[in-house]
């Protein structure tokens, strides 16, 4: 097309381009031919998304950019970085009512400020962007909405949970595990979102490295990990060692205050996905309690019934199996009570036990006579065995 045609015809063209067209290509192939010569367009992160005439491209460099009058479009410095060596060029924002959404790009810039077609394109490249940016934001919705219901048991519809998932890119015929870290410091007045998205991204580059498509969602003081597995005996791509991997990291430790991890069980129905969630928040709590790393429900066994059981009868247990050994350190400034928590942490191993104590093994077997003597027990038996690390856990638990 000649660009002495009327200027009104070729901005009609150009709109009936950008009406009809499902995509902004077909409206930078049309204006590159009317401007003869190579466009691009980018987003606002300077990520190509658009262009003509330069196949070669690989990446873009913008610099700050000129504010210019009322009258002119803001303009930058910008090198295109092709195969065959960098291309000094010129980039003029596409904005929409003071919204950044991107750059038009030619290497001939004197064109860019003086064509009164360049500036009506750049508003025609806005609408898209915009309603790009828009569709894009439903999109997200949609997605943490489905992801809310999902995660609290709404959606009982196997096949409506696969067909949502395909929307985005997620298998849930493969079975699934749910992670939550939670920031500890969180203050929903000061604290912002910056150490979510830090989780976020640094997860995403973890797992991208193992070929692993995660599923993440922001919840206040959560960040949610929907982990992928092949198959249940798989117990989601062994996720201990990347909890730990991600929780010993920079972003983690950094990060505002503590952040707790919590693993749930594996499930291969993702209608019970939402028993993950659960089981992953008992996790989470629970290891803090109990100084756990990364607790995974699944290896919770006395632990997660206690937490659950009621607790008036808990302390009403842990008197009894405890009750006369508590007094007697009470009346007698002992610490019979930490030595029998030391026996149990050690599986009732009395060399390890004395190590851990700094005591010579027969000075600790004559604190245990006095613990059996105080309690009327035999600590060789496993009943006894049983009774007191039900009862230390329940301490533990902070249930008494």
């Amino acid at each position: 097309m000649n660009r002495s045609n009327d200027s009104i015809e070729i901005m009609h063209e150009l709109l009936k381009v950008t009406v009809i067209g499902r995509d902004m290509q077909p409206l930078t192939n049309l204006l590159s031919q009317i401007l003869q010569g190579p466009i691009v367009i980018a987003d606002q992160l300077s990520n190509p998304i658009s262009q003509a005439l330069i196949p070669d491209l690989q990446s873009l460099i913008i610099e700050q950019c000129e504010t210019g009058s009322m009258d002119e479009m803001n303009t930058c410095p910008c090198t295109l970085i092709t195969a065959i060596g960098p291309v000094t060029s010129t980039a003029c924002q596409i904005s929409h009512f003071g919204e950044l959404l991107g750059y038009f790009i030619m290497p001939e810039p004197n064109q860019l400020n003086h064509d009164p077609l360049v500036k009506y394109a750049t508003t025609l490249y806005a609408s898209i962007l915009k309603k790009r940016e828009e569709a894009q934001a439903e999109k997200i919705q949609l997605r943490e909405v489905f992801l809310f219901n999902l995660l609290y048991g709404n959606v009982k519809d196997r096949q409506d949970i696969m067909d949502y998932g395909l929307l985005w890119g997620w298998d849930f015929s493969l079975a699934h595990t749910v992670v939550v870290f939670s920031n500890q410091a969180y203050n929903p007045f000061t604290t912002n979102t910056q150490w979510a998205n830090n989780t976020i991204a640094f997860i995403e580059e973890c797992l991208a490295a193992m070929k692993v498509t995660p599923i993440l969602l922001h919840k206040q003081h959560e960040v949610i990990l929907i982990l992928p597995c092949q198959n249940i005996e798989q117990e989601a791509v062994t996720p201990i060692p990347i909890i730990d991997l991600i929780a010993s990291s920079e972003v983690f430790i950094q990060a505002s205050g503590k952040i707790a991890t919590g693993i749930g069980k594996t499930y291969s129905d993702p209608t019970e996905l939402f028993r993950s969630y659960q089981e992953a928040k008992v996790a989470l709590e629970l290891g803090m309690m109990l100084g756990m790393a990364t607790p995974s429900f699944a290896s919770l066994g006395l632990e997660r019934i206690l937490y659950h059981h009621d607790v008036q009868e808990l302390r009403e247990y842990y008197s009894l199996v405890l009750g006369d050994l508590i007094r007697y350190d009470a009346d007698n400034r002992g610490n019979l009570v930490e030595t029998l928590e030391k026996l149990s942490i050690h599986q009732f191993d009395i060399s390890k036990t004395a190590q851990s104590l700094f005591l010579h093994p027969n000075s600790l077997r004559y604190r245990l006579k006095k613990i059996e003597d105080i309690l009327g027990v035999s600590l060789d038996e496993m009943r006894v065995k049983l009774d007191i690390t039900a009862a230390l856990t329940i301490k533990q638990l902070g249930k008494i």
